[in-house]
């Protein structure tokens, strides 16, 4: 029997991808960066990431959310950076 859950589950609902991502994505590996893409551009589950990857279930969880928080991390050093750089513009 189907678990309705992993079928209706979309992993990305709660993170989106900016087009200021795009040099965080090229940081990430081919296949991180593919699963996150497919989940937050196409919008596609779990289930159907790790069918089309060829991976397990549990792969494609552990790679989107290690690739969510590497792609946070980026844009808060990024942040930290352009703050840091203003300040001294204006300091």
């Amino acid at each position: 029997m189907l678990n309705r859950r992993h079928i209706n589950n979309h992993p990305a609902q709660d993170f989106t991808l900016f087009s200021t991502d795009e040099e965080h994505l090229q940081k990430l590996s081919s296949d991180a960066r593919e699963m996150l893409e497919l989940a937050t551009l196409d919008g596609l589950a779990y289930g159907t990431i790790a069918d089309l990857m060829g991976v397990k279930i549990g792969t494609v969880k552990s790679r989107i959310n290690r690739a969510r928080v590497k792609v946070l991390e980026m844009r808060a050093a990024s942040k930290t950076v352009a703050i840091v750089q203003a300040e001294a513009a204006h300091g």
